[in-house]
């Protein structure tokens, strides 16, 4: 522990400051380099306060770009949900034409005759052989 007392930059520029004011004391090689020194930590405070402000800043990106990426995953799983919902629908309409196709409540009239369950899956190119999809 050192005993002298806690000083701040702020105190040793100061300081300085006033070492700079009353050169008689100092020869002049002490004089240009003490205000080289107090220039050189002013610019120094001045680079630690704008790296405060900047790391601020990242870290309010980041809360947001969090923020955006949980919404995202929210949007995406809940579009994955309804794409298997639908895909879970489509493959059991499939079914019920395919499979059901000699059943006679499937069968419907068209203007030329009567149009079987099968042809409207072939219209639609559907295979009946495949349940993953057409």
């Amino acid at each position: 522990m050192s005993d002298f007392p806690e000083i701040t930059t702020e105190q040793i520029v100061a300081r300085l400051r006033m070492i700079v004011a009353e050169p008689e004391s100092l020869c002049k090689t002490d004089f240009h380099y003490i205000e080289d020194a107090a220039d050189e930590i002013e610019l120094l405070r001045s680079t630690v306060t704008d790296c405060r402000i900047e790391i601020e800043r990242l870290r309010a990106d980041v809360m947001c770009l969090k923020y955006q990426n949980a919404e995202f995953v929210r949007n995406l799983t809940m579009a994955q949900d309804e794409r298997n919902a639908a895909i879970a629908e489509r493959d059991e309409a499939r079914r019920e034409i395919c499979v059901n196709a000699t059943a006679e409540p499937y069968r419907q009239l068209c203007g030329s005759g009567i149009l079987l369950p099968q042809d409207e899956a072939r219209a639609r190119g559907w295979d009946c052989f495949k349940e993953d999809g057409k």
